[in-house]
């Protein structure tokens, strides 16, 4: 009960030994929960927490340096593709509190190490297509001093350091051993063996580290010369990230029901018991297993082999087309469905949801090219008749291509009759119909065409606890809907839409529904490239920030948007880039528009609750979005109109085992304001109060 399931665990603790430092006698470590990304943090010595940075999700463990100061690596992210990641070398100074990064901010390396003076780094690197290496850097001058490639081309795990030798952890085809690293090259410690060993640190004369040698992690030292080792922990469910302080006591992270909490155990409380690599635990689960499937082997022989694609003879070498291997076709259904718009729940047209026809799924051995293709069949009104329908027979298809831009494009056909407009009142502006605009719609040749071009590139640049992203694209839509302009020409409808949008925000935890801090700010121009003088061009600006709520899992959103279209001497508008507030259906953002949101998160832990066996749901949680909107849209006219809308979402989370993906299935209320808009002939007033269905899966 109460909030014990949004416990948070410490990681990598470390005590501060330098007089001069702030954080004198407290210890340093990573906090992270449920309901809490990552931060570095200082704890006293009666318990009191205090944050010093945020954190990055993906690290090393702390490593403390004799001259004041505490290094780690991170990863990094840039561009679009996760092969450009990196890390990067960081070390918080202990007596200024800033943190320092190294020069090089491109790195591939990890786990850095110092040597028992301070005066070197060394940190392991994994450059691309070459065995891993071991990088000694000095730490006043940040230049490298040398690179040691790891012993049998192998991989370098962690290293430490006694004295003037370094050891590391090394994995080969044998299996993960410890080697050490002197004037007479590398030699063999621990003979590579099949139990973990991580979190390699030094003392002064022993190394200690964590290993599941007696079928739990545990803490062991190693006397290097004598080759002893040591079991000093007897943890009942695991004892991780170590630290031997100067007294001999030991810090650590002990793992129980609320995860790793930090324990301090005095000197004379450690245990002391001789173990050996060569007498492992052995998991009775395991032993049986490997018997039984020894057993059936022999009585019937694996009838999977391996194939040897090096044999050149049987698998030749040949050219890959492009081209010819684009479209590859994978599954399909015998009915019509849009993926995008059921998870996106949009539904504009309801027939994307499910209809009579079949759809086909594509992508290409390269995975960078997905293509969709269909066919549906879908009843629609005639306009001018009380009763009379007409069946409408469409294609779909859209191409996605992941390449330098992102390219999307999607065309549909014969989806609805085409539209023929011979100018607007603007009287009736800032809505998508209305009787008093001279329109017919035709159903002769050509047949209804919409195509959209999508062209963006997706940036990250996440690390120092901040995911960051800026997202450049430019979009194009056609429709053969014809409009007319005062001078009588004609033309098909088009817009063209640049835009670029930036946001930096903290990583949200596994409760939360908003990131605690974060922002976003997003640009927009669009114009009708060959609407002569009857479109005009359109800004459009929006931002929003998150801020932190009443506890750790609650959030609040803020936004505002501005969107002013310059039309002249036009008689048309573009399509509006800015929305409603929440339950407005049938008006539309008109020359001058400003819109106030603000949304409030409150997730529900429900006690994951089962109904059902092997097939069954598992509700996990409610979701509490209240949220508040406001517009004011200012037409050619000179009309103010104001809208507003208070209501909520209100979804519950769930699983459909065995369905791993999670879903949110919910309604949306809102109560619009008064009766500030109008509404088109032909269509009934329905109300103040709005529902909505709301549905997603998350994959």
């Amino acid at each position: 009960g109460g909030k014990c399931h949004l416990y948070s665990e410490y990681l990598s603790p470390v005590p501060v030994t330098d007089s001069s430092s702030k954080w004198f006698g407290q210890i340093i470590a990573v906090r992270k929960g449920l309901d809490e990304s990552p931060v570095l943090i200082s704890i006293d010595g009666q318990g009191r927490e205090s944050v010093i940075c945020p954190f990055c999700s993906v690290s090393s463990d702390l490593e403390l340096s004799p001259l004041g100061r505490l290094y780690w690596t991170e990863m990094r992210t840039a561009g679009a593709s996760t092969l450009e990641d990196f890390s990067v070398l960081k070390y918080l100074d202990l007596r200024t509190g800033t943190i320092v990064a190294y020069p090089d901010k491109r790195t591939k390396w990890f786990n850095p190490s110092v040597s028992s003076g301070g005066e070197y780094v060394t940190v392991t690197e994994y450059p691309v297509g070459k065995p891993s290496c071991a990088v000694l850097i000095d730490s006043r001058s940040d230049e490298i001093i040398s690179r040691i490639e790891a012993p049998e081309k192998a991989q370098i795990k962690e290293t430490a350091y006694l004295g003037n030798d370094m050891y590391a952890t090394v994995i080969t085809e044998r299996g993960l051993g410890i080697y050490r690293y002197g004037e007479d090259g590398w030699c063999e410690i621990i003979a590579p063996q099949h139990q973990s060993v991580s979190r390699l640190r030094s003392t002064d004369s022993l190394l200690y580290f964590c290993s599941d040698l007696d079928g739990v992690q545990n803490i062991y030292t190693l006397d290097p010369c004598e080759k002893h080792l040591t079991g000093i922990t007897n943890s009942r469910y695991g004892a991780d990230y170590p630290y031997l302080s100067e007294d001999g006591s030991l810090i650590c992270s002990d793992f129980g029901v609320k995860g790793f909490r930090p324990v301090r155990i005095q000197k004379d409380s450690l245990s002391s018991l001789r173990c050996s690599f060569d007498t492992p635990f052995e998991f009775p689960v395991a032993r049986m297993l490997a018997e039984q499937r020894n057993s059936q082997s022999r009585i019937c022989p694996d009838s999977i082999s391996v194939p040897d694609f090096s044999d050149v003879g049987r698998y030749p070498a040949r050219r890959y087309s492009k081209l010819a291997n684009l479209f590859r076709f994978h599954s399909w259904a015998p009915f019509y469905y849009d993926i995008d718009e059921i998870l996106s729940m949009t539904y504009d047209n309801f027939y994307h949801l499910a209809s009579l026809g079949v759809v086909a799924y594509s992508q290409n051995l390269l995975g960078n090219f997905v293509a969709r293709m269909g066919y549906s069949a879908h009843p629609a009104d005639i306009p001018g008749s009380e009763n009379g329908k007409r069946w409408f027979h469409s294609g779909h298809a859209k191409f996605t291509l992941k390449s330098i831009p992102y390219i999307e494009a999607t065309v549909d056909f014969n989806e609805r009759f085409r539209i023929h407009s011979d100018g607007i009142d603007i009287s009736r502006e800032g809505y998508y119909y209305n009787d008093k605009t001279r329109y017919y719609i035709t159903d002769t040749y050509p047949l209804y065409v919409r195509t959209n071009v999508r062209l963006y590139y997706p940036l990250s640049f996440n690390g120092g606890g901040w995911n960051r992203s800026l997202i450049p694209q430019l979009n194009w839509s056609f429709s053969n809907d014809e409009y007319v302009a005062r001078d009588g020409s004609r033309f098909f409808w088009n817009q063209l839409v640049g835009a670029i949008s930036y946001s930096q925000t903290r990583p949200m935890a596994q409760s939360q529904l908003f990131p605690r801090w974060g922002f976003s700010l997003s640009g927009i121009y669009s114009t009708a490239p060959w609407g002569g003088k009857a479109f005009g061009h359109l800004g459009y600006i929006r931002g929003f920030a998150y801020l932190p709520g009443f506890t750790r899992e609650q959030g609040l959103k803020l936004a505002f948007t501005w969107q002013k279209q310059h039309v002249g001497d036009g008689e048309y508008l573009l399509a509006s880039q800015a929305s409603m507030p929440k339950g407005y259906i049938y008006s539309s953002p008109t020359l001058n528009y400003r819109k106030f949101e603000a949304a409030y998160a409150i997730p529900v832990y429900l006690g994951d609750i089962h109904i059902g066996w092997d097939v069954g749901l598992y509700i996990q949680r409610l979701e509490l979005i209240p949220f508040y909107e406001c517009a004011l849209d200012t037409g050619r006219s000179g009309v103010n109109r104001f809208f507003s809308s208070v209501g909520g979402d209100f979804l519950v989370d769930f699983k459909l085992t065995p369905i791993n993906s999670q879903m949110s299935a919910g309604v949306r209320y809102s109560r619009i304001g008064e009766d500030c808009y109008w509404t088109t002939s032909g269509l009934k007033e329905s109300g103040r109060n709005r529902y909505q269905l709301l549905f997603v899966i998350y994959f």
